[in-house]
């Protein structure tokens, strides 16, 4: 990821994303993971003159998507059976802890190879001596970068802010408990807008009675927007996290019946609540010989209007847009029974 994120500003932007596909993954003797088996089999191919991408944004949006390949296939983050990555027999839900290091919060990819880096290095000396367990991979995971997976209901889950919990077949989320006057660190409740771009340039708008606000992007192949009218959330979800390591397996044997056993895998933590989650996605990078033009997206003052607002360029040939608008998107945490093991 070093090699990629110094050296390869250059390289064809095809041949780069072709660095993230599975079968260009391989293991080194000593079992370690190599990306970019394809730029040791061919020469690489040098991109053609033309506006510089923003490579650290661009890495950072594709590391996401490998890690969310590996452990969903196409992710769907309305299907609560695909988010628990176990399905058709398949069990990839220990990989889910990489997310840790693919937040849409993380600021850059500089920044998630870097938590990548510190990892490694706290867990050295216990590889070392052969003691490297799941939960201290968790535990120190946590403690860097704490996070959160997400679900987005078609339909809102009736929950709130610290419930715990598990879903039932049919959907519907069972409440046990509420732990949020037990996490401490308080709790945080605003709106917010996010423009991200791989041009490392963007311009937030206002209202300045037009009736739009227009939010700028700069010359990129690939921009998003999003908004939320309300986030509910607490302050410290590291601590939501150190509280659950701590109490799942009592809260388990509290409310597990003969009917009804729980197991650790089972319980859901709600650790934050979003609001009517809009976003809007432009992308022209499945066309790497493309060139990048101005982007803006033109949003709508009335939170009411259903159409939010439009995407408007120099040249929208090739172009897909992808617009998303939830009432609820909930943001949970979830164990392994290996987070608690020897405990």
């Amino acid at each position: 990821m070093q090699y990629l994120r110094t050296e390869c500003s250059e390289l064809h932007q095809s041949e780069m994303g072709a660095c993230f596909q599975l079968a260009n993954i391989v293991l080194t003797p000593n079992g370690q993971p190599i990306i970019g088996h394809n730029l040791i089999l061919d020469a690489p191919t040098l991109a053609p003159e033309k506006m510089p991408l923003d490579l650290d944004a661009w890495l950072k949006n594709e590391f996401l998507n490998f890690i969310n390949s590996i452990t969903y296939g196409t992710l769907d983050l309305s299907d609560w059976n695909l988010l628990m990555a176990r399905k058709e027999g398949r069990r990839a839900s220990h990989l889910r802890l990489l997310e840790h290091f693919t937040s849409y919060a993380i600021p850059s990819f500089t920044h998630s190879t870097y938590l990548f880096d510190s990892l490694l290095e706290s867990l050295e000396s216990a590889y070392q001596r052969n003691e490297l367990l799941f939960r201290t991979i968790r535990s120190v995971a946590v403690n860097l970068w704490s996070g959160a997976f997400v679900y987005r209901p078609t339909t809102p889950v009736n929950c709130v802010l610290g419930d715990i919990g598990y879903m039932r077949q049919d959907g519907q989320f069972v409440v046990l408990t509420n732990a949020s006057d037990l996490v401490g660190k308080g709790v945080a409740k605003f709106s917010s807008l996010d423009l991200k771009s791989t041009s490392g340039k963007t311009d937030q708008g206002s209202p300045d009675g037009s009736g739009v606000m227009r939010h700028q992007f700069g010359k990129t192949l690939y921009a998003s927007i999003r908004r939320r009218k309300i986030l509910e959330m607490f302050n410290s979800t590291r601590a939501a996290w150190n509280y659950f390591i701590t109490k799942v397996k009592t809260l388990c044997e509290a409310f597990s019946t003969l009917e009804l056993p729980l197991a650790i895998t089972d319980l859901i933590f709600i650790v934050g609540v979003e609001e009517d989650l809009r976003v809007s996605i432009f992308d022209r990078k499945s066309d790497p010989d493309v060139f990048p033009c101005e982007v803006e997206f033109l949003e709508t003052e009335d939170p009411l209007d259903v159409s939010w607002g439009e995407w408007q360029t120099e040249n929208r040939e090739g172009a897909t847009i992808v617009n998303t608008r939830c009432p609820q998107s909930l943001l949970f945490i979830q164990l392994e029974e290996e987070d608690v093991e020897l405990q």
